[in-house]
């Protein structure tokens, strides 16, 4: 016969909304009194029922992820994996349950079709990065309460998204201290038809360019894939062979994730020499990238804290908490790194500045 939440509390003496409270971490407890609650159900082997769980509360204790993950697209963005994981740890510490649900089960045609939506299994959902409008539109029918993670979509209330103007300036302001006289913008094409391009295409263009200007500097850009195309190749390789040996160029990538590491290995290639040749900084990182190439000069992105607070914001609108739930733009620092900075002329390889701490 199944253990009850009456069992527990009488083994242990509390009462039966104290231990059914701990149990389902609803209220403040002392970890003494948690301890006890949760010592007891395992020692009587308890297994909570959610079923029952969901009658009594009129909850199912599960969120939504909604990205861009359909088969075909499941690398569309990889770094959408550091969010997850940030709004997972948030609910997880609340009682919730992260289920991951494709963009394309929340369209007109195939809402019907998919679970999470017919049997209404999901108390909220998070939105990640760029959707389709029509799919934005249709959660906002489907689900009451949704909280928009790093997305195009941006309103008063309910959204949590990374200031990507002021990244964008961050990056041209240190190549610009760094001494490059001529900054190049290394952009993303246009890719996808259906979700539009992310916000943080033109936010960070702009940022950045307001920087260039505000230095008196002309305004240059390329823009190539994130894949290696021949094209991507000889656009980068013009930069970092200039006609001009003199010139001082300094490459703005607009990610660290493609961009930078394309403009590394095209100068691996075409032995040009960062720091030397040209300068480099990139608008946003990943914790991969800060393990692969940590002496790269770029903005940090972090986006698990990111997610984190959108854990919050979620669990507040559930809570019917929506007029605290003002949108945030969060602002992240420059790591200095050692690629925006040129060396001056007769300065030679071993005058490189090379940060205390990446010193070996």
């Amino acid at each position: 016969m199944a253990t009850t939440i009456k069992q527990i509390a009488q083994k242990i003496g509390m009462s039966l909304p104290t231990v059914s409270h701990v149990l389902n971490q609803r209220g403040q407890f002392t970890e003494q009194t948690r301890r006890r609650v949760f010592d007891a159900a395992r020692e009587l082997g308890y297994v909570p029922n959610a079923a029952a769980r969901t009658m009594r509360s009129r909850r199912t204790h599960q969120i939504g992820a909604v990205y861009l993950n359909a088969p075909d697209r499941v690398a569309a963005v990889p770094h959408n994996h550091f969010l997850i994981a940030g709004v997972n740890a948030g609910l997880e510490q609340a009682g919730y349950v992260l289920c991951v649900v494709r963009a394309t089960d929340v369209t007109d045609a195939d809402a019907g079709e998919s679970r999470v939506f017919r049997e209404k299994i999901l108390d909220g959902v998070v939105v990640l990065n760029a959707i389709p409008e029509e799919v934005e539109r249709r959660i906002e029918q489907l689900v009451p309460a949704v909280v928009w993670a790093d997305t195009n979509h941006w309103l008063e209330r309910g959204c949590v998204r990374r200031d990507e103007v002021h990244a964008g300036e961050l990056a041209a302001q240190a190549l610009i201290a760094g001494g490059a006289g001529r900054i190049v913008w290394v952009g993303p094409v246009h890719v996808f038809d259906s979700e539009g391009d992310h916000y943080s295409f033109e936010h960070r263009r702009t940022g950045a360019k307001r920087a260039v200007e505000a230095a008196g500097l002309e305004w240059n850009e390329v823009n190539v894939p994130p894949q290696w195309t021949p094209e991507g190749h000889r656009a980068i390789r013009s930069l970092i062979c200039p006609h001009t040996p003199a010139d001082r160029i300094g490459l703005l990538a607009y990610d660290g994730v493609y961009r930078a590491p394309q403009v590394l290995n095209v100068a691996m290639l075409e032995r040009r020499r960062v720091g030397v040749d040209f300068s480099l900084a990139a608008c946003d990182d990943t914790p991969l990238l800060s393990d692969q190439l940590p002496w790269l000069s770029r903005v940090e992105f972090d986006r698990y804290t990111l997610g984190m607070r959108a854990a919050t914001m979620i669990l507040k609108r559930l809570d019917g908490e929506n007029e605290s739930c003002l949108s945030e733009l969060h602002r992240d620092r420059l790591v200095a790194g050692s690629t925006s900075v040129l060396l001056k002329p007769g300065q030679g390889p071993g005058d490189f500045p090379i940060p205390e701490e990446e010193v070996l």
